[in-house]
């Protein structure tokens, strides 16, 4: 997936990709474009397209700090913007009137049962979509105004919102007895899929860039005390050795735990090398 591939071939080989490109607001009609080339016709940043691609098509896939700074947040949150009114004015309607339909006829405790289960999905992902629009995207604003935003407003609320629709596609696959093949129910089960799905690349396009531009980069000092500990040195060891108090020390390193989500030296000094502060061969 690179900027000289078609952006023709590109969705053909992972069609889960259209919808990116419809967020991105980009236009169809590729005819023998290259990615960089429509990325270009179409006023979008191709390392941001190629980024989002990357995060849709790959669970294992996450962006580095260096990556993330190459960024076009402007493009991150019109994507995100995008995305709530696909669900909201789109794909929400639409199921909801999937779900009316499959339940016509069905016992009353039935409809009360499906009904109110979805409508409170609707009530936990409508939470979650004002939540950005109130407080992440002013957030997500800041960091390409002045290149910093607001932390740990979005980790605690942001759960698996994919959970809920699993829930709702075993009820109706496992529990609600059928008196025949209803085309309508198999139908509502693979819209229910796919809605999943998109929802799950949501989420994970979320947790890889809105979770590590806003809750902030180490500073160049945190990462120079990440690279002492990665490197063995103790507290005392790295305070006399930037001329430091040991409380200060400590502060950041409990910065630094708290910005990157790991709390073991191993696992810090994983992180460390994987972002290319230290050699692997310069701790051997």
């Amino acid at each position: 997936m690179t900027g000289n591939s078609r952006m023709a071939d590109l969705v053909n080989s992972a069609p889960s990709l259209l919808s990116i490109v419809e967020r991105l607001d980009m236009r169809l009609g590729f005819g023998e474009s290259t990615v960089e080339e429509w990325c270009e016709h179409e006023g979008k940043d191709e390392f941001t397209f190629l980024t989002i691609c990357s995060i849709a098509s790959s669970e294992n896939y996450r962006p580095s700090e260096a990556e993330l700074e190459k960024m076009r947040i402007s493009d991150v949150i019109a994507f995100l913007r995008n995305s709530h009114d696909a669900y909201v004015y789109r794909l929400l309607p639409d199921l909801e009137r999937e779900i009316s339909m499959v339940l016509v006829g069905r016992p009353e405790s039935q409809k009360k049962v499906i009904g109110e289960f979805f409508s409170k999905f609707k009530e936990e992902l409508g939470r979650h979509f004002m939540l950005e629009e109130e407080k992440i995207f002013p957030s997500l604003e800041a960091l390409d105004r002045k290149g910093h935003g607001s932390e740990k407003i979005f980790r605690h609320e942001h759960g698996d919102i994919g959970e809920k629709i699993q829930d709702l596609i075993n009820l109706l696959l496992k529990y609600i007895a059928y008196d025949r093949q209803d085309s309508r129910v198999t139908e509502l089960l693979s819209f229910l899929f796919r809605f999943k799905e998109d929802l799950v690349i949501h989420s994970r396009i979320e947790d890889c860039l809105i979770l590590p531009l806003i809750e902030g980069k180490l500073s160049p000092r945190e990462k120079e005390i990440l690279v002492c500990v990665a490197q063995g040195l103790q507290n005392k060891e790295i305070a006399y050795k930037y001329g430091l108090s040991i409380f200060t020390v400590m502060t950041h390193r409990k910065n630094i735990t708290e910005k990157t989500g790991i709390k073991s030296i191993a696992g810090l000094t994983a992180y460390a090398i994987l972002q290319g502060l230290i050699d692997i061969e310069s701790i051997k």
